[in-house]
């Protein structure tokens, strides 16, 4: 396969996909998880097996690295715990949590790093896009796909895009931000806001993002 087809993307599935063989392979269980070589991939173990795919930054603590970020993650004992861990984060990443008997799956903020997903005899399957689940089972297109590929705004606008929660593939579906799922149940849960948002005034607002830039060292005066 192309090296450039399917750049930086990940594919979770219980079957083996030989067209992937020369990616990032890592078996959990009864299931494997491909990702792209030039995609960052790390894992790491404590109360829960975490693997990251992407990377995370830390804004208040810019020199951690996303294995020591993701090894922090690792030692949460609460699940209901992490949305106000990963709360503080951010990048571009997807980040699969084992528990015992099932998987957890968790986007950064924006929905950046994009997370796919169907159910086919019970047996579930995870990707960067539909096109990879179609590397090992077919997918089944909608009719709004013809219709969305041949529509004008398509044809004339070089950046198009879908709504978040769209696909144009039947019974697949796609994780919207601010929501994880929870692959036993399939269902999407929204985890943000966790709390009342606390109001800030602009000068204040300014202050607080203008301190978060310095430590990147992105020049802001």
């Amino acid at each position: 396969m192309n090296n450039l087809k399917y750049r930086r993307q990940f594919l979770f599935t219980p079957v083996e996909c030989k067209q992937l063989e020369a990616w990032q392979i890592e078996k959990i269980d009864s299931h494997f998880i491909y990702v792209h070589p030039d995609c960052q991939f790390k894992k790491s173990s404590g109360f829960y097996d975490l693997y990251l795919i992407g990377y995370i930054l830390n804004p208040h603590a810019p020199g951690e690295t996303s294995k020591q970020i993701l090894d922090n993650l690792s030692r949460v004992k609460d699940m209901n715990d992490f949305p106000e861990k990963l709360y503080s984060l951010t990048g571009r990443f997807v980040l699969i949590i084992k528990t015992e008997d099932d998987f957890i799956f968790f986007n950064d903020a924006c929905g950046f790093r994009t997370v796919y997903y169907t159910k086919e005899e019970d047996s579930f399957y995870a990707a960067s896009q539909p096109l990879l689940i179609n590397e090992v089972i077919p997918l089944k297109k909608t009719k709004a796909h013809e219709e969305y590929f041949n529509s004008e705004y398509v044809a004339n606008d070089m950046e198009y895009y879908l709504p978040s929660g769209i696909t144009l593939y039947e019974n697949v579906y796609h994780l919207v931000p601010n929501h994880y799922l929870e692959v036993s149940a399939s269902e999407q849960k929204r985890y943000y806001p966790f709390r009342e948002l606390k109001r800030r005034d602009y000068a204040e607002g300014v202050i607080a993002f203008s301190a978060l830039l310095k430590k990147y060292n992105f020049g802001c005066t």
